[in-house]
């Protein structure tokens, strides 16, 4: 957005998959969805933000706030994990999606980020 630096959706993804190094309920979780309510700019008075987990019966939710006051925080996106095992993930044919997917993005044409967040390679999509 014209003079302000938004949060990058990749971040979202990048911390939701980092928790799975400090959460021993997240250790074996793939990201199902992340939904974004609100952008994050991140300016000089930018406030904390606050990431939760919860988990109940084989899910769990990320949700990732901003604090806008001593105890306001607006809620910025969730994303659902999901416990990663066979059996959850149906087999993807990469060639044959591909091949439907008629355009691709390159990073370097949308992100001007760190190496942190240089973990996309391409986009593909119809």
């Amino acid at each position: 957005i014209h003079h302000q630096t938004e949060f990058p959706i990749t971040g979202f993804l990048e911390a939701a998959v980092a928790l799975r190094d400090y959460d021993e309920r997240l250790r074996d979780c793939a990201i199902k969805t992340l939904t974004l309510k609100q952008p994050f700019f991140l300016t000089e008075k930018t406030h904390t933000m606050v990431i939760h987990v919860s988990t109940k019966r084989q899910k769990s939710i990320v949700t990732f706030h901003q604090q806008t006051g001593e105890a306001q925080f607006d809620l910025l996106a969730n994303a659902e994990l999901m416990p990663l095992k066979a059996e959850n993930v149906p087999p993807v044919d990469l060639d044959r999606l591909r091949q439907r997917m008629a355009q691709s993005i390159m990073p370097e044409d949308i992100y001007h980020y760190g190496p942190r967040f240089q973990t996309l390679k391409t986009i593909y999509y119809n």
